[in-house]
């Protein structure tokens, strides 16, 4: 079996006959506002399936996704792990371990 016709295929079937047929027969008094909503109903339809659904909504994040990587990149690279006060804490107990172990001698 081939592929599934899509409403694309579809339409532009539909304007080929319409196209060979032109001369054949006069055209029939049709509102255009209707063959224009029909139209944009086929596309509306068409857009419908997830697979277009997940690539809009991969397209639509992927730049706010970069954007975030790259703020949470500049606050990692600024990000002082280690402070200055927790330094200095560590050598001060350093310095009274050394102390105790001066005075019990």
């Amino acid at each position: 079996m081939g592929p599934k016709p899509t409403s694309e295929t579809k339409l532009q079937k539909v304007l080929k006959q319409a196209y060979r047929q032109r001369a054949a027969a006069p055209a029939p008094a049709a509102d255009p506002q209707a063959l224009m909503r029909r139209v944009r109903h086929l596309a509306a339809f068409e857009a419908a399936s997830p697979g277009v659904f997940l690539d809009r909504l991969f397209w639509r994040l992927a730049p706010v996704a970069g954007a975030l990587i790259a703020v949470l990149a500049v606050v990692a690279v600024n990000l002082d792990f280690a402070p200055d006060a927790a330094w200095s804490m560590l050598s001060y107990e350093n310095e009274a371990a050394d102390m105790v172990q001066i005075l019990l001698l």
